[in-house]
């Protein structure tokens, strides 16, 4: 954290399930969110509370993605171990789904919201998933994309999405 003029460092010292932190977000909430090796974290100002329990996460899965809905939902992408997949939180509860539940893979690179409010969920693997809050909608090679490994995934001011791939550039989805 950067206050102006210095840094402050937090690490599992202060609560961090691992020093190797993948994502951090600010919630509309104005909680703020940390995905990391082994956990997610929410900040309370000067400690962490830990939801690796509660996600049933183990110690080498890697929260590296997260966004928020229009319903104010929490996503988390998960990637590695045995716990990759997707997670909701609902402020009480947390819901999963994988590939079980239609989702495009297991191993969650980055989201991205659209103008319509669908989630679109890069994968390290299989290309992405829209989901339009029942159902997902894969896309990959058979539908055009020129790379299934999608790192990064952004909505542009006009709504398209933009989607990174490790061997063909960039892409983007007209909304």
């Amino acid at each position: 954290c950067f206050d102006g003029s210095s840094f402050t460092h937090y690490t599992t010292a202060q609560g961090l399930p691992n020093n190797i932190v993948k994502n951090v977000q600010r919630d509309s909430k104005g909680n703020l969110w940390a995905g990391s090796l082994g956990g997610l974290s929410k900040f309370h100002g000067n400690s962490f509370q830990n939801y690796t329990l509660a996600l049933d996460l183990d110690t080498m899965t890697s929260v590296g993605s997260i966004a928020e809905d229009n319903e104010g939902n929490l996503w988390f992408g998960a990637a590695d171990g045995s716990s990759g997949g997707l997670y909701k939180y609902d402020g009480e509860h947390f819901s999963y789904y994988s590939t079980k539940s239609g989702l495009c893979s297991n191993r969650i690179s980055r989201m991205a919201k659209d103008i319509h409010g669908n989630l679109w969920i890069g994968s390290w693997d299989h290309g992405i998933s829209r989901y339009d809050g029942k159902t997902f909608t894969n896309i990959g090679a058979e539908q055009g994309l020129s790379n299934e490994v999608v790192p990064a995934v952004l909505n542009d001011r006009s709504g398209n999405i933009w989607l990174a791939t490790t061997r063909h550039g960039l892409g983007d989805w007209p909304q």
